[in-house]
């Protein structure tokens, strides 16, 4: 996306979107960045200008994607290089620098990106709260439907919310590991902006607070998924005791009849009952009795329950 197309919030901000600018080879060679110096860090410095790789994952109506974003602080003014198509986090936080009655400073900025990205992370942990109601009534309908007589859940149902819960912790770890990083990118702006304002120093350590303080929140939706894959275990299990109940009842019912018929079926010369007339009758009869004594003693022990 051409860069001219934005309305950029303030001039002490530059947004660069995606390798292919045409802009960034001409600014990066008059400000001597070493972007290939950055790697994997997410705090670089070099003699002019401080980097800071910004990982954040989102949520939209659409699921929950991730994005990465740097920005480069040289004291005076702020570049942002991002994603082709543009990065969330930047939208919003030139949207609430616009709407500032007066142009903010780099430090003012740099905070307000800042804050803006532990805000959607806050957002993201309130979209994983509800990700996690609908895996509670799916669990709750799993657990009601073990003593429903009507067509109830199955092993599927219970391992498909499973597998949600394992995508569900898997984002509230690089949700996690996301905010401890920009807790330590906060602390290192604080301490390289160097305000002499108290009440933006202030903000920085609002900030810092408010990105750590997520991590209570993290750690009661990680207590919430145990208690649902705890439940959906027992679900799971239940419902294959269930299953193997039913074959070995249907097993012990039949189990005598079987016998009467293997016996019968014997080849062997004498067996007298084959000459009775009323043999077949008899036999029929036991069979039936000898089905029924079972039933009724798996009935009496409760065992159809």
């Amino acid at each position: 996306m051409n860069p001219t197309t934005r309305q950029l919030p303030t001039p002490a901000w530059h947004r660069l979107f995606g390798e292919n600018d045409t802009q960034l080879p001409a600014i990066q060679q008059q400000k001597s960045w070493q972007l290939n110096q950055i790697g994997p860090q997410h705090i670089f410095e070099d003699a002019n200008t401080t980097y800071f790789r910004i990982d954040a994952v989102l949520a939209s109506t659409d699921g929950f994607f991730s994005e990465s974003f740097l920005l480069l602080w040289s004291g005076k003014e702020i570049f942002s290089i991002e994603p082709s198509e543009g990065s969330r986090v930047c939208e919003l936080a030139a949207t609430r620098l616009q709407q500032t009655d007066q142009p903010p400073s780099p430090e003012d900025i740099l905070l307000v990106i800042l804050q803006t990205a532990s805000d959607m992370a806050d957002s993201l942990l309130e979209a994983i709260g509800d990700q996690l109601y609908h895996c509670l009534i799916q669990t709750n309908a799993v657990l009601s439907s073990l003593e429903s007589k009507k067509k109830d859940f199955g092993v599927s149902d219970v391992i498909t919310t499973q597998l949600n819960l394992g995508k569900i912790e898997s984002l509230l770890t690089q949700a996690m590991d996301n905010q401890l990083i920009l807790a330590r990118i906060a602390r290192h702006a604080a301490a390289i902006c160097l305000t002499s304002d108290p009440q933006l120093s202030a903000r920085f350590r609002s900030l810092v607070a408010d990105i750590e303080g997520t991590g209570e929140l993290v750690e009661f939706a990680y207590q919430r998924i145990r208690v649902l894959q705890q439940n959906n275990n027992l679900a799971l299990a239940v419902k294959q005791n269930q299953i193997i109940k039913i074959f070995s009842i249907v097993a012990a019912i039949f189990l005598p009849p079987l016998l009467i018929s293997t016996y019968y079926s014997m080849n062997v010369v004498n067996m007298p009952i084959l000459e009775w007339q009323y043999g077949l009758p008899m036999v029929i009869i036991a069979s039936f009795l000898l089905a029924f004594i079972p039933l009724i003693y798996i009935k009496n022990r409760g065992w159809l329950r």
